[in-house]
């Protein structure tokens, strides 16, 4: 029950971004204390997405240091692709311990939401 008027309060600032290596630490950290845990997400950067360079090569998301398959749809890839033009960015995607599910984008101090992830009956 809320006495009073309700305030607006400012959205939260997002993480400092994490690199892949964090990434995987953390993932690695959250498995030790939930081994049944499907999937992290991260806030991520500086990344820069790669498309494939021959068919049957995965998209994939990479920092100084090395780098992880991308999945998630098409849409989702191509617009981090044209968000980041071939540069660092940030965002923030999930790790399933296989692939990143980008999930938004960060450009000019506003977020871009990428499209949700299909179901697994495909819808």
């Amino acid at each position: 029950v809320l006495a009073g008027e309700a305030t607006r309060s400012a959205p939260a600032p997002l993480p400092a971004p994490v690199t892949l290596d964090g990434l995987l630490d953390a993932h690695g950290a959250a498995l030790a204390l939930n081994p049944w845990l499907e999937r992290t997400a991260h806030h991520l950067g500086p990344v820069t997405v790669h498309p494939p360079t021959r068919d049957g090569d995965p998209w994939r998301a990479g920092d100084a240091r090395g780098s992880l398959p991308l999945g998630g749809s098409d849409t989702a890839r191509l617009t981090l692709l044209a968000l980041g033009g071939g540069h660092p960015q940030t965002f923030t995607a999930e790790w399933d311990g296989q692939s990143l599910t980008p999930l938004c984008a960060g450009q000019d101090g506003a977020l871009h939401p990428l499209d949700a992830p299909e179901n697994d009956d495909g819808c």
